[in-house]
């Protein structure tokens, strides 16, 4: 009897530590999510600004071709978190250009 009881409370215990620990992961997952989403964004709005500068100080003096060209050549080249990194560009049907 009072090993049984003893039983049941360490299970309840252990049960708790273990809810805790998944709770725990689940707001780390969340916490990483979060950051990656906004890296991920932010790096966006950086291939963006590149690009837009780019064209802005191209745009009189090449073609729209050769300014995409000229876009899609530096995101290719540019790399970043020790090349772990890198952009690339998709035309508005959402295929690699």
């Amino acid at each position: 009897m009072v090993r049984d009881h003893y039983i049941e409370m360490k299970k309840s215990i252990i049960r708790k530590e273990v809810q805790s620990i998944v709770r725990y992961i689940d707001y780390r997952q969340s916490r990483v999510r979060a950051n990656l989403e906004n890296e991920l964004k932010g790096r966006t709005y950086e291939a963006y600004n590149y690009a837009l500068f780019i064209y802005n100080k191209y745009r009189e003096t090449m073609t729209s071709d050769q300014l995409k060209e000229l876009v899609k050549s530096f995101l290719k080249s540019y790399e970043y978190k020790n090349g772990k990194g890198y952009y690339f560009a998709i035309n508005h049907d959402g295929l690699l250009d």
